[in-house]
């Protein structure tokens, strides 16, 4: 279990208010988006455990989480989208919480250290510190105080906008950046 915050420039982290805030929605554009000039991976990851179809099985970690690889471009779950969507690698992880970090450190060990990386995540940012971490509103859920520290972007659930929002992310250098002004 990861006791400490740890930096990771290269990842975007995407978390939301509830089912249907336009995490996967925004994801997809991002990759879409980033593919012409980059090799864009992306996971997901679930605190609910459950069977996996499609998925090519990498590592587990009994009672703790298992990481699987998307090979699918058939729409039929998220990482399937965002495969669809032209992300190079796709990985699903189902973990319990308080292993979140663990797992996402041990999935990024299948990873160029090259590519960017694009998590969808409701609890990751508790463990590591991204390039950059968005937040998308979906009604008026109630956020806790530190999480409000750690969202560079807050955006409410407009799908229509989302490509104004694509258009002020960046990734160079290997970190993630936004752009946070008109023009």
């Amino acid at each position: 279990m990861i006791t400490e915050r740890i930096y990771c420039p290269r990842v975007l982290i995407i978390s939301g208010s509830g089912k249907n805030a336009g995490k996967t929605t925004l994801i997809n554009a991002l990759i879409h988006s980033l593919k012409p000039a980059y090799q864009v991976v992306a996971i997901k990851i679930s605190p609910h455990f459950h069977p996996v179809r499609y998925n090519n099985f990498i590592f587990e970690c009994a009672g703790k989480y298992s990481i699987y690889e998307e090979l699918s471009v058939l729409p039929e779950n998220d990482s399937s989208k965002m495969k669809q969507a032209g992300a190079s690698r796709v990985f699903y992880i189902q973990s319990k919480d308080q292993y979140v970090g663990e797992a996402f450190l041990k999935c990024l060990e299948y990873v160029d250290d090259l590519f960017p990386v694009i998590c969808e995540s409701g609890s990751l940012d508790q463990m590591i510190t991204p390039g950059l971490m968005i937040y998308i509103r979906n009604g008026e859920k109630e956020l806790k105080m530190d999480a409000y520290e750690r969202i560079s972007m807050m955006i409410d659930r407009d799908r229509d906008h989302f490509k104004s929002v694509v258009d002020k992310i960046s990734f160079q250098s290997g970190t993630w950046g936004y752009q946070n002004h008109k023009g």
